[in-house]
């Protein structure tokens, strides 16, 4: 074989594996990328519907946030599991009672909670939850994480939180702190 197209098919050869690795490298960086912005870029913005906002430090960096709204203490998680990326809003209550998803289909609250509760489940198509204290709403986004965060929607979900935990709370006993001993 001439020495000359022995120089070629190696610069063919490594020319193709480069761009082969260069390829495959890219194809896991760029999704991996784009699902890492959205998840982090979608968080900080939670801070704009808060009151007194304060970002907690978790696994892997920013992983939730906490403050107030309408006087009512609010944690904001993203939840990463292995097969879904959930986002959990919580509010504080001051009632006792603990409501699992399915009992929020049988709960009989005033005008606005039952309002609340229309626009949280069917609307923004949140699971409840009311466990100690806290008014749990868990949002699974359909595929990644929305590119855009929509601030009234979220702004919206808090407002309808905050009347239908007023509602849990006026239907409720109110949560007492057990002494210990």
């Amino acid at each position: 074989m001439d020495r000359g197209l022995q120089s070629r098919c190696r610069t063919t050869m490594f020319l193709t594996f480069a761009l082969l690795s260069l390829f495959f490298v890219l194809s896991a960086v760029i999704p991996w990328m784009t699902y890492g912005r959205r998840r982090s870029r979608f968080l900080p913005h939670l801070e704009t519907v808060l009151e007194c906002p304060e970002f907690v430090a978790g696994f892997g960096g920013r992983s939730s946030i906490k403050g107030e709204f309408s006087g009512r203490n609010v944690a904001i998680r993203v939840h990463d599991t292995e097969d879904q990326l959930t986002l959990i809003v919580s509010m504080e209550t001051r009632a006792a009672r603990t409501m699992d998803t399915y009992d929020f289909a049988d709960y009989k609250g005033d005008r606005d909670g039952e309002a609340a509760l229309f626009a949280l489940q069917v609307k923004h198509e949140l699971v409840l939850r009311h466990v100690d204290g806290w008014l749990k709403a868990q949002w699974y986004p359909v595929g990644l994480f929305p590119r855009s965060f929509d601030r009234s929607k979220w702004r919206s979900v808090l407002v309808a939180m905050n009347a239908l935990a007023g509602s849990i709370e006026r239907r409720a006993p109110p949560l007492t702190v057990s002494a210990a001993g």
